[in-house]
C-alpha cells in the first residue's frame, strides 16, 4: 500500500518545491536579494503545515506563483523610490498583516459563497494566466543565456558569439528535452513493451522527478 502512496507524495512534493525554488530565484533578482529562495521555502513550509493542520486539506498545494512575484516586485520598486530599500521588508510585512486581516473578515462572513456567481471560464482564464507567466519566465531565462549581462565586458571570451550560440543551443535542447521526457514517461502505463508491473512503476515514479535529475545532471556536466 505504501508504494501507491509514494507516487502522489513525491508528485506533491516536487509540485510544491520546484515552483518555490524557481520563483524564489526570480524574486531574489527582482528585489536585489531582499527576498530569496530561503524565505520562499520557509514560508511555503510553515504555511503548508499550518493549513494542513487547521484547514483540513493536507494535500492542498500552497506556494509562490507569478502574481505573488509581481506584487512583491511592485512593492519593492515603490519602496525603493519612497520609503527606502531598508524599510521594504517591514512595509511588505505590514501589507501581509492587513491582507491576512481582510481575509479573516471575508472568512468570517463566508464570502467564499460568491464563487457560485462565477463560471468555470474564470478559473480556466486564471490558470491560463499562470501558465503564460511560467512560459514567459522560461523564455526569458533561455534568452538571458545568449545575452550579454548589463555592465559586463563584451570582449570577454565567454561572451563571444560562438560561446553564446553554444550555450543558447544547449539551453533550448535541455529545456525541450526535459519537457518531452516528462510528457513521454507519464504515458508509460500505456506502453506496449515491458511487464505490467514495470510499466506501472515507471509511470508512477519515473516521470517528472527522475527527468529533472537526469537533465540537471546533463546541465552540470557541460557546465552551461
Amino acid at each position: 500500500m505504501w508504494l501507491g502512496i509514494l507516487a502522489p507524495t513525491a508528485y506533491v512534493f516536487f509540485a510544491s518545491a520546484l515552483p518555490v525554488i524557481a520563483f524564489g530565484e526570480q524574486l531574489s533578482r527582482e528585489t536585489d536579494g531582499s527576498l530569496s529562495t530561503s524565505e520562499t521555502l520557509a514560508s511555503t513550509a510553515i504555511c503548508g503545515v499550518i493549513h494542513s493542520i487547521f484547514g483540513g486539506q493536507p494535500l492542498l498545494i500552497l506556494g509562490v506563483a507569478e502574481p505573488t512575484i509581481i506584487m512583491y516586485t511592485y512593492l519593492y520598486n515603490f519602496a525603493k523610490h519612497s520609503v527606502g530599500k531598508e524599510l521594504y521588508l517591514a512595509w511588505a510585512g505590514w501589507v501581509c498583516v492587513w491582507t491576512a486581516l481582510m481575509l479573516f473578515i471575508l472568512a468570517i462572513f463566508n464570502a467564499c459563497t460568491i464563487i457560485t456567481r462565477f463560471t468555470r471560464v474564470a478559473g480556466e482564464l486564471f490558470g491560463m494566466l499562470i501558465t503564460v507567466l511560467f512560459i514567459q519566465e522560461a523564455i526569458k531565462d533561455v534568452v538571458s543565456v545568449i545575452s550579454i549581462p548589463t555592465g559586463e565586458n563584451a570582449s570577454d571570451e565567454k561572451y563571444q558569439f560562438h560561446w553564446l550560440y553554444t550555450n543558447g543551443l544547449l539551453a533550448v535542447i535541455f529545456s525541450f528535452g526535459l519537457l518531452i521526457t516528462a510528457l513521454k514517461s507519464r504515458k508509460a502505463r500505456s506502453w506496449r513493451y515491458g511487464s505490467d508491473c514495470s510499466r506501472q512503476s515507471f509511470g508512477g515514479y519515473c516521470d517528472t522527478p527522475p527527468s529533472l535529475h537526469i537533465w540537471f545532471a546533463a546541465i552540470m556536466t557541460v557546465d552551461i
